[in-house]
């Protein structure tokens, strides 16, 4: 898939209006790369614009911002997912929608942790991870603070994640690379840049290394990737990973450092568990469960008992 990011620099006087409009110039930008997918940043409608005034006019999904978005999802073909304050189930919520190239709804995720002030001020959590299918493969969100937390990213990675969509206000720099590294999937960003820094959203792939990042002058990240991939561990590997470096029909990236490999098929025929079947490729998943059950099984017969360590 062709994946874009856009991201937006904060500002206390575009209004939501103003904020629609960036929003809908910047979709037109990121729509001459022929995208799949536009990522848009938390609340991106409401920044600048305070909580308190938000809340009592918030709209529900859909609903007139999602409506305006859909309208672009259906201009350009493609997929639209952002961040907006809404009113759901008779709750206010900090979400992220995705549209359809139909500009229909096909998921909402509601932030689990919303900040301490934005809990303080009404704003509702969400339950649970939430991952939903693409014609590319299995997409989820997390927002801003729910980086911080084991429930969310280790959840959106136990249902099956492929792609993490990251809107955000802030940057969240190591969370990402580790959130990716822990759990095998892409991430990608967008967020509200403060004018300090001017940091914008970036794509970190599934074993944690940034491939392409945006900025105030470029705020764009627009990258292809490939959702059919798998991730081995070099260890036991060796041969079978030498072997694939050599083909033209499987793409393959690896790092020396964590002596990892992502593994995906160039050809439409063939899937990467093809070639793991096919090459006998064992998974870094399969290959850490392995040592933990042999761990086990060695603390078992040792008639050793740990002081203070639970096996």
């Amino acid at each position: 898939m062709r994946l874009c990011t856009v991201s937006m620099p904060y500002a206390e006087d575009r209004g939501v209006e103003g904020n629609l409009e960036l929003a809908l110039r910047r979709i037109e930008e990121a729509a001459s790369f022929k995208p799949d997918l536009i990522c848009l940043p938390e609340t991106f409608a409401y920044i600048g614009v305070t909580i308190d005034k938000v809340l009592p006019e918030v709209e529900s999904i859909p609903g007139p911002i999602t409506n305006r978005l859909a309208e672009a999802a259906r201009k350009h073909g493609c997929w639209i997912a952002a961040g907006t304050f809404a009113k759901v189930d008779g709750v206010d919520r900090n979400s992220c929608f995705f549209l359809d190239t139909d500009g229909e709804v096909r998921g909402i995720y509601h932030k689990m942790f919303p900040t301490l002030g934005e809990i303080d001020a009404g704003i509702v959590p969400g339950h649970e991870a939430t991952v939903i299918d693409s014609p590319w493969g299995r997409i989820g969100a997390a927002i801003c603070f729910d980086i911080n937390f084991h429930e969310v990213m280790d959840g959106l990675g136990r249902n099956g994640a492929q792609l993490v969509l990251f809107p955000s206000y802030y940057h969240a720099g190591m969370l990402n690379s580790a959130s990716c590294f822990a759990n095998t999937y892409y991430l990608a960003s967008a967020v509200v840049m403060n004018a300090e820094t001017g940091i914008g959203g970036w794509l970190v792939d599934p074993i944690g290394q940034v491939r392409a990042s945006a900025s105030g002058e470029d705020p764009i990240v627009c990258a292809e990737i490939n959702l059919d991939f798998v991730v081995a561990h070099e260890n036991c590997n060796e041969q079978q990973i030498e072997e694939l470096k050599k083909r033209e029909d499987v793409d393959i990236v690896t790092t020396q450092r964590e002596t990892l490999a992502i593994i995906s098929a160039k050809r439409e025929s063939q899937t990467a568990m093809d070639i793991v079947r096919e090459m006998g490729i064992e998974l870094r998943t399969d290959y850490f469960n392995r040592a933990r059950q042999a761990r086990n099984e060695a603390l078992a017969s040792s008639n050793v008992v740990a002081r203070g360590v639970s096996a």
